[in-house]
């Protein structure tokens, strides 16, 4: 019994993170769940997924923005496409330095994976 209430902390620590309180889901550009709310970003993922086979969709938070990179193959970004959250494409050019920040520096979330076994 003396063992039973010196484990009873850590056996409710585990109970504890193992009870969530439903689904958490990501918010980014202030809507909550990206990949159904943003209609461009639902839009290219419907398309994206019927007319390629296989990628992913990412968020990257950089200095209080986000941006997302669709990339069309499970390989490095060579193949990927960064918009801003209004659907703005961003040029590989133009935007290169924040481009390159973004993908050494920002905090990254994949949202979406299709057709990658």
């Amino acid at each position: 019994m003396k063992l039973f209430y010196s484990m009873l902390p850590a056996i409710s620590l585990v109970i504890g993170m193992a009870c969530k309180k439903g689904k958490r889901h990501t918010t980014a550009c202030g809507v909550e769940n990206p990949i159904k709310n943003i209609p461009w970003l639902k839009h290219a993922v419907d398309s994206l997924a019927a007319n390629t086979p296989g990628g992913v969709i990412t968020l990257f938070s950089h200095e209080g923005h986000d941006y997302f990179a669709l990339r069309l193959a499970p390989m490095a970004c060579a193949f990927c496409f960064w918009y801003t959250c209004d659907g703005t494409p961003m040029n590989s050019l133009s935007d290169s330095t924040l481009i390159n920040t973004l993908s050494l520096h920002a905090e990254r979330k994949t949202l979406y994976t299709y057709g990658i076994e």
